[in-house]
């Protein structure tokens, strides 16, 4: 794992963990690997997906080919 898989494991168990439905203002500053993370353990907490498992792979994907040239884009 890198620091990018790090950060999504990290979001994931936050938002697996935490009791409100929808991203908190205070974490929009977090990374885009951490938010994807944070929003699929929220997901998977509620029993509702947001999106084909195709698509969560297709932007983790993209958010790591991101983070590999230094782009920090939500």
């Amino acid at each position: 794992m890198d620091a990018t898989d790090d950060e999504m494991v990290a979001g994931y168990r936050d938002g697996r963990a935490d009791d409100r439905d929808t991203l908190p203002l205070t974490l929009t500053n977090r990374s885009a690997a951490y938010i994807h993370g944070w929003l699929n353990g929220r997901d998977d907490r509620l029993k509702q997906p947001r999106q084909s498992v195709a698509a969560a792979q297709a932007r983790a994907d993209a958010i790591k080919r991101y983070a590999e040239r230094g782009i920090y884009a939500a």
